[in-house]
């Protein structure tokens, strides 16, 4: 049986769309240009203070790489790129193939949560680990703060 497709799905479905083809001019151009991503001069105020890395840190540089392809290295700088880039393919192609009628049933909406519960896991994780590796073991991959620890 064909669920009806809402006009809430539809407004979400043209911001996506937006989105994505947003994200496909950036990438055009930022290769077309070869672009780097400008991270500014100003350290993070968290980094700064307590000398442990914060939620975010490393997410420009996992950005930068992973639009170079880099996967790995994206992922080992900040894995909740990754992620998101695995759920905005999660959700994209089913929406748009139950869009244009290939798809008849709805993708049970509770797959999504999952997936951001996951996604707060994985930068809570990534935080707790980065730095009890850094403080208690020396390890730091990014090695910003490592020498403050050492």
């Amino acid at each position: 049986m064909k669920t009806p497709i809402s006009k809430s799905e539809k407004i979400l479905y043209i911001i996506w769309s937006s989105v994505l083809l947003a994200g496909i001019l950036f990438f055009i151009f930022y290769h077309l240009f070869d672009m780097q991503l400008y991270t500014g001069n100003r350290p993070c105020g968290f980094k700064y203070i307590f000398h442990l890395y914060c939620a975010g840190c490393g997410g420009t540089r996992a950005v930068d790489y992973f639009l170079h392809g880099k996967l790995i290295r994206s992922f080992l700088y900040h894995p909740a790129v990754v992620h998101i880039a695995g759920f905005f393919i999660s959700y994209y192609i089913p929406t748009t193939l139950r869009m244009i009628g290939l798809i008849r049933k709805k993708i049970n909406d509770m797959i999504y949560v999952s997936i951001l519960i996951g996604l707060l896991v994985i930068i809570i994780l990534n935080v707790v680990l980065r730095n009890v590796l850094m403080v208690n073991y020396g390890l730091d991959y990014i090695g910003e703060c490592v020498k403050y620890w050492i």
